[in-house]
């Protein structure tokens, strides 16, 4: 059907609507807990990660350490239920086998955290939600008399641990490290996912499954490479510009990470992107010499939205050009002399066409979108010719480079491929880290004709 669109699709423009979104799956976040989790699952008791081990308490010289043994993450409404069991072990500060107590600690059911945005670093990040209180089993360490007697604990040593800080963990502590492992979960950079995009606070986030959805009322679009121009946007009112919406008949649990945009968003982008000119040149001839140095200028481009899937397809542009050149025609006159037909500027004008096609690139670690030309025209190119031989040499003149210079914008359609490339989609360093060495990101685009588009990345598995 040539209207078909994926369920990704239908929710982008249900919630952003007239906004850019970012989408981020339930599947590629629980593939980042579990590498978070493996980096800070540590070996109890003697060797805890890094950043949740030996953390200082105020009382005795004492610290703790935390190891994850179970850790996951489910969408619950427009919040995640965080279900954790943790062990907590107490010791002398640097000593972390020296083990006192240990508190086995679990939510109790679960806890709810969701995603909050620090807008000048332009991440999200993992919150709890309101406060829990977890249950907490204690059980004393192996050698837990002998390590008491080397604390500043006063006599005796137990009774007064259990009144001086163990009333403090379960009564106040508690609770915090349910926060601490919240604060530890992945924080997801914005600018590293779209490069071209900077929300503004606060942001619109849903996060029931299988896609979390991120948007914001305002935001900036940053269009051009040398010194990029900032735009500021806020939601297009003319969205859906018209057109019906169809039911959502096709599968998009498979894209881990993905940009939308509507129509008008997307084509400021891309407009600005294509803008510099095209330069061509050739020279040949048989009685007649001729050389050519030109440019083409695009200028009021239309980028149309198709309804398709894929790589390409779905962006195309199409655009009026202007052509600039300069050119000389001349006979061979005797010992290498020329007899100087014509030397004259001309400006022609006609038509551009381009498909945008995605590609990636692993190592710049981005989806990039690729331009394609699929056809240029020159017509009535004007060379105004005039020459000390006059007529009909500058008739003449001026005929050989009319018909050169629609011959030259013509093989632009056949030789240029690439045009210009930019980064649509970035890959961050955390989401490559959990590839295997079997699998690849894969690109992905989606349009729907005159509405919207996204592009996005899946994996998929080669041996």
């Amino acid at each position: 059907m040539p209207n078909e669109i994926s369920q990704l699709q239908a929710r982008f423009i249900d919630f952003a609507q007239g906004m850019p979104a970012i989408a981020i799956s339930w599947s590629q976040i629980r593939r980042d807990i579990q590498l978070k989790v493996q980096s800070l699952a540590g070996v109890n008791p003697a060797n805890p990660s890094v950043f949740l081990g030996n953390i200082r308490m105020p009382v005795y010289g004492l610290a703790f350490s935390v190891f994850i043994d179970a850790l996951d993450v489910n969408p619950a409404g427009n919040t995640a239920e965080l279900n954790i069991q943790l062990t907590t072990n107490i010791h002398p500060y640097n000593q972390p086998d020296q083990v006192i107590r240990s508190y086995a600690i679990r939510t109790n059911p679960t806890a709810l955290i969701g995603l909050e945005f620090d807008e000048t670093t332009n991440d999200v990040y993992w919150q709890e939600q309101g406060g829990s209180l977890p249950s907490i089993s204690p059980d004393w360490g192996p050698d837990a008399d002998n390590v008491l007697a080397t604390t500043t604990i006063a006599d005796p040593k137990r009774e007064n641990y259990l009144a001086e800080v163990e009333r403090q963990i379960i009564w106040l502590t508690g609770p915090s490290f349910v926060r601490l492992v919240a604060g530890v979960l992945p924080r997801y950079r914005l600018s590293e996912i779209v490069p071209w995009l900077r929300l503004s606070a606060p942001l619109r986030i849903e996060l029931g499954a299988p896609h979390v959805l991120i948007t914001a009322t305002r935001a900036t679009l940053l269009v051009g490479d040398c010194t990029p121009e900032a735009i500021v946007i806020e939601p297009d009112p003319d969205f859906p510009y018209g057109q019906a919406i169809p039911a959502p008949t096709l599968d998009s649990n498979s894209i881990e990470l993905a940009v939308y945009a509507p129509r008008t968003r997307l084509f400021e982008f891309f407009s600005n992107k294509v803008a510099p000119a095209i330069l061509v040149s050739d020279a040949g001839g048989g009685v007649v010499k001729w050389s050519l140095a030109g440019s083409i200028g695009l200028k009021h481009i239309v980028i149309d939205l198709r309804s398709a899937q894929g790589l390409t397809g779905v962006l195309a542009i199409d655009s009026s050009v202007d052509f600039v050149a300069a050119a000389r025609a001349w006979i061979d006159g005797p010992s290498g002399s020329k007899l100087s037909l014509a030397s004259a500027s001309v400006l022609g004008t006609g038509n551009f066409g381009a498909d945008i096609q995605l590609s990636v690139d692993i190592s710049a670690r981005s989806i990039e979108a690729v331009l394609t030309v699929t056809r240029s025209d020159l017509a009535n190119p004007d060379w105004a010719v005039g020459t000390l031989l006059g007529w009909p040499l500058d008739q003449i003149a001026g005929e050989i480079l009319n018909h050169i210079s629609r011959q030259e914008i013509r093989k632009l359609a056949g030789s240029v491929t690439r045009l210009g490339k930019w980064e649509v989609l970035g890959l961050p360093l955390d989401y490559l880290d959990t590839y295997r060495q079997w699998e690849r990101p894969d690109a992905h685009s989606e349009g729907l004709a005159g509405v919207s588009a996204f592009m996005g990345v899946r994996r998929i598995n080669i041996g």
